[in-house]
C-alpha cells in the first residue's frame, strides 16, 4: 500500500516500508510584542497531506499538500518550492500537487494559479483519480460550493486541461475506480457526466435525470445503477428526526427510473460522506446506523447490488474505512485499539499492519507486484 501521513509518501509491501517523499514547510512567526517584539523565527515542519489517489496497475500516486498560514515555503526531498504572489506582491497560500510512483517523487505543480490566494479562501486542489491508462491525473478544484474538474499530465512538468467547468456541481464525487462516469448534484438537478478516457477532452454531461437532488449527499455510480444517501425530514412539530421519514441509502436505475431504498435508519436523518464503490464485484460500503454505544466504533455496511442483499461487517471499535482494493475483497481500516489494519472480506479476517501511522492517516492500496 501507499500511505500519505506525517509528511511523508511511504510505501509498504512485502520488502518492508520506505519513504517515496518527504514533505517539509517552513513556518515563520513574527513578534510585535513582548520580550521577542520584532523578532523573527523559522522552523521547518511536516507538511498537511492530503488527497491521496493511486493507480493501482502502475503504482503511480497524486497528493495535495498544503501551504497554510504562516507557511513560507515549501522542500520536497530537500527541493525548495515558493508560492505564487498576488497582484499586490503578497505571498499566496495554496494546495501544491505532487506526482510519484514506486521510485520517488516524479513531479510537483502549483496546479491551477487562481486557486492559489492572498485573502483567506480556501480553494483546494485535490487529486482524486486517474484515467484507466494512468497517464493523467483527475483534479477537483472547489471553492465553497463550487467545483470544477482538471486534468493534469503524469509528467515532469505537468500540463493541466479543464475537464468540467464550474457551475455544473456544486459537490466534487469522483468515479468509483474502473467507471467512466461520475454524479453531477447541484441545486437544480442531477446529472451524470461520461468521462474522457484520454484525460484530454471535456466530459459529456447528460440531461437531467428523473431524481432530485435536494438533500442527495454521498452518491457514486456502479454500471446503470445510482447509489446514493437521502437525508430524513425532521418532524413538523419537533426539531428532531422524525422517525417516519429517516435518512436512507438508495438504489436509483438509470436505465428504467425506477428509485427504491435498500437501507433506512432509525430515526437518524445524516450521514457523512463517506461511501465506497467497487466495480469487480459490484459492492457498496457505507456507515449505516449509529455509533457502536458500546466501544464508539462505526457500524460498517455492504451491500451487494447483484443479490440485492445488505449485511453488517462487524468489527470491533472501527474508526475509518480508508480504501477499498481493486478486487474488492481487501479494506483498509482503522481501528481504536488496533490502529491501521486490513480486512478480508469474504474471510472476515484482520490482520494488523503493524506501521506507526496515525488515525489520520490518507492510504490506498495498490496491487501486489
Amino acid at each position: 500500500m501507499i500511505v500519505a501521513d506525517q509528511g511523508k509518501v511511504s510505501l509498504t509491501d512485502p520488502d518492508g516500508t520506505r519513504t517515496l517523499a518527504d514533505c517539509r514547510v517552513l513556518h515563520e512567526s513574527r513578534y510585535v510584542a513582548g520580550p521577542k517584539r520584532g523578532q523573527v523565527e523559522q522552523e521547518w515542519r511536516k507538511c498537511y497531506l492530503s488527497f491521496l489517489t493511486v493507480h493501482p496497475p502502475t503504482g503511480r500516486w497524486a497528493v495535495s499538500a498544503a501551504l497554510m498560514p504562516g507557511e513560507i515555503r515549501m522542500a520536497v526531498d530537500g527541493r525548495e518550492y515558493a508560492p505564487p504572489n498576488d497582484k499586490a506582491g503578497r505571498p499566496t497560500k495554496g494546495d501544491f500537487i505532487l506526482m510519484g510512483d514506486r521510485s520517488g517523487v516524479l513531479a510537483v505543480t502549483l496546479g491551477r494559479p487562481e486557486t492559489w490566494t492572498s485573502d483567506g479562501t480556501a480553494y483546494y486542489q485535490g487529486p482524486k483519480a486517474f484515467t484507466p491508462d494512468g497517464s493523467r491525473v483527475l483534479v477537483s478544484n472547489a471553492k465553497s460550493s463550487v467545483c470544477q474538474w482538471w486534468s493534469w499530465s503524469f509528467a515532469p512538468r505537468p500540463v493541466g486541461v479543464r475537464v468540467l467547468p464550474p457551475g455544473m456541481t456544486d459537490t466534487c464525487h469522483p468515479p468509483a475506480y474502473g467507471e467512466l462516469r461520475a454524479v453531477l448534484m447541484n441545486p437544480r438537478d442531477v446529472r451524470i457526466a461520461t468521462l474522457d478516457p484520454t484525460g484530454t477532452k471535456p466530459w459529456k454531461v447528460g440531461p437531467p435525470l428523473r431524481q432530485a437532488s435536494r438533500k442527495m449527499t454521498a452518491a457514486t455510480l456502479l454500471g446503470d445503477s445510482l447509489i446514493f444517501f437521502r437525508e430524513g425530514e425532521k418532524h413538523p412539530q419537533y426539531n428532531e428526526c422524525d422517525e417516519a421519514r429517516p435518512g436512507s441509502y438508495r438504489r436509483f436505475e438509470l436505465s428504467t427510473s425506477v428509485e427504491r431504498t435498500f437501507h433506512a435508519f432509525q430515526d437518524w436523518c445524516h450521514s457523512g460522506e463517506f461511501l465506497l464503490a467497487n466495480v469487480r464485484r459490484r459492492t457498496v460500503y457505507f456507515y449505516g446506523a449509529r455509533p457502536d454505544p458500546v466501544d464508539g466504533g462505526q457500524r460498517l455496511f455492504e451491500y451487494d447490488l447483484e443479490r440485492d442483499a445488505t449485511r453488517e461487517i462487524d468489527i470491533d471499535s472501527l474508526f475509518k474505512v480508508h480504501d477499498i482494493s481493486a478486487d474488492g475483497r481487501t479494506l483498509l481500516l482503522y481501528t481504536y485499539p488496533k490502529g491501521l489494519m486490513l480486512y478480508d472480506v469474504d474471510s472476515s479476517s484482520l490482520v494488523d499492519v503493524e506501521e506507526p501511522y496515525t488515525r489520520d492517516a490518507w492510504a490506498l492500496l495498490i496491487a501486489p507486484r
